[in-house]
C-alpha cells in the first residue's frame, strides 16, 4: 500500500465566491507485508481515521485482505525520511475481509469488519497518539492493542458486502455508547443492529433486526 496527502487550497474573491481550487498530491510513505504474498493476494478495503490530539496530524489506517488478515499502520501527514512504515497484523476469522468502518468512541477507535462468512467483528483500538521527536508510528499509540475482537456476530448468511456505523452517547456516562450498524449482503437482506457498548469494560448488548 502507498499513502498520499491530498492538500486542497482555495482562493476566494471579494464577494466570497470561490475563484480557484489548487490541489497538491504528495507521497507520504509505503507499507509492505514482510511475508511473501501469493499472486492472488490483494487488499480488499482500506479505511483511515484521525488520531487525537488533532495537532499530531496522524491517522490510524486499517486494511483488510483476501487472506482474512487486518493490517494496521499509523501514518503521519508529515511523512518520514525512510519513505516506508511498519505495520502490525491481526487475524480475524480467516475469511476474506470485504468491508471496514471506523468509529471514534471517546479516546478509543472501534473497527467494524465484515467478511465473506457473513460475520461482523468489532475491534477496540487506541485512539490517541504521543508523537516522539516528530516521528509517528504504531509505537506511539497510547493504550493497549487488542489481540482479538471484543465481539463477533452473525449479520448475514452470505458475505457482508458493505457496512456503515454511527453512534450516540448514552446519558448515563460518556464512556457508554449506542452504536447503529447497517450492513448489506448477497443474501438480499439489510441488517440493522444496535450495539450498546461500554468502551473500557467491553460490556456489550446486541439488538438486531433484518429487512
Amino acid at each position: 500500500m502507498e499513502f498520499y496527502l491530498l492538500d486542497h487550497q482555495t482562493t476566494e474573491m471579494s464577494d466570497h465566491c470561490t475563484a480557484s481550487i489548487n490541489s497538491n498530491v504528495s507521497f507520504l510513505c509505503s507499507y509492505r507485508t514482510l511475508a511473501k504474498s501469493t499472486i492472488d493476494h490483494r487488499m480488499n478495503i482500506v479505511r483511515a481515521i484521525p488520531l487525537l490530539p488533532a495537532d499530531s496530524r496522524c491517522h490510524l489506517c486499517l486494511a483488510g485482505d483476501s487472506d482474512g488478515l487486518l493490517h494496521i499502520v499509523v501514518i503521519s501527514e508529515l511523512g518520514n525520511s525512510r519513505g516506508t512504515t511498519i505495520g502490525n497484523l491481526f487475524s480475524d476469522s480467516g475469511r476474506p475481509v470485504l468491508c471496514i468502518d471506523l468509529l471514534r468512541c471517546y479516546d478509543r477507535i472501534l473497527a467494524f469488519v465484515g467478511t465473506t462468512s457473513g460475520d461482523i467483528s468489532v475491534w477496540n483500538f487506541p485512539g490517541t497518539v504521543a508523537v516522539k521527536d516528530g516521528n509517528c508510528g504504531l509505537n506511539c499509540l497510547k493504550g493497549v492493542m487488542p489481540h482479538r475482537p471484543i465481539f463477533v456476530f452473525k449479520a448475514h448468511h452470505a458475505g457482508v458486502n458493505d457496512l456503515s456505523v454511527g453512534s450516540s452517547p448514552m446519558s448515563s456516562t460518556p464512556m457508554n455508547f449506542c452504536i447503529y450498524i447497517c450492513s448489506v449482503s448477497d443474501d438480499q437482506t439489510i441488517s440493522i443492529c444496535t450495539l450498546y457498548i461500554s468502551v473500557y469494560s467491553s460490556q456489550l448488548c446486541l439488538k438486531r433486526s433484518c429487512l
